[in-house]
């Protein structure tokens, strides 16, 4: 016979982490919709013929539905723009305080948030070669810096000091991302200051973007070749020449607890 108390505390746990993933898999739907085309329109995103998210920027089902996680191609055209996010991140902050949630579970929490926004904008990048240029390093600065805009705003100390460390922490491989794209490529002669100047992300990333790069207004020569196979070689020695895009599931789904003998119930 289980103790039944042990067998208590199991399930509230368990359920407990089901219903935080729930909650982060539903506040992460909504970034997909609002907030990721507000950060990569620059500001504002008009959700009908923007084409922002393409079908093969869908992300892993582990986010749910993939039909709720595009913007709608019917009916009529809704804008987004800096207000909604604001809104939206204001909603996920004040949900964690009418609830007092405990300091460390609100981190983790839009950790696992900013890391979404980070990882889905990141790959989008890193697929579409339409977006490998100067003009949406830029959009995508002045997207994030809508993050910082935010998060000044805030009376609360705690929460300021929380979220700028989580934001920092999260979101420091997309800004280096966004400084890939708008710096001049003729500046680095030598591959390996890219890896120096951008250190949160691997040649083989840096290399995906540099060789889809479009020239336009902002940048009007292309990338060196021979900046490109010193990346190449780079990528090969420390082993990320196989791995261009972000995990989008690593984050994404709370690991419920494992059961252990002397807590699992009789069947």
């Amino acid at each position: 016979m289980e103790d039944p108390v042990a067998c208590f505390f199991y399930d509230l746990e368990t359920l407990l982490f089901e219903v935080y993933s729930i909650l982060i898999r539903r506040y992460c739907e909504r970034l997909e919709a609002t907030v990721i085309p507000v950060i990569l329109g620059g500001g504002q995103a008009r959700s009908k013929g923007a084409k922002i998210i393409s079908k093969q920027d869908k992300p892993a089902s582990s986010t749910g539905s993939s039909s709720s996680l595009s913007p709608p191609e019917g009916g009529s055209a809704s804008t987004h723009d800096g207000s909604d996010f604001a809104a939206m991140l204001s909603e996920a902050l004040n949900l964690t305080r009418r609830h007092r949630v405990f300091g460390s579970i609100k981190q983790q929490f839009f950790s696992q948030l900013f890391w979404f926004i980070n990882v889905r904008l990141c790959n989008m990048t890193f697929r579409r070669k339409e977006l490998c240029n100067a003009g949406t390093g830029l959009q995508l600065k002045l997207g994030l810096s809508l993050v910082g805009e935010w998060i000044s705003k805030m009376e609360r100390r705690e929460d300021k000091d929380l979220l700028i460390h989580v934001t920092r922490e999260q979101l420091e491989p997309l800004t280096e991302l966004a400084g890939v794209l708008v710096i001049d490529p003729r500046v680095f002669e030598d591959a390996s200051n890219f890896t120096a100047v951008f250190p949160k992300l691997t040649a083989a990333q840096i290399k995906s973007v540099l060789e889809k790069f479009q020239v336009d207004q902002y940048t009007p020569k292309p990338v060196s070749p021979d900046v490109l196979r010193q990346l190449d070689e780079i990528a090969k020695r420390d082993h990320s020449a196989g791995s261009v895009e972000f995990d989008e599931t690593a984050f994404i789904s709370a690991s419920v607890p494992k059961k252990t003998a002397d807590k699992q119930p009789d069947s």
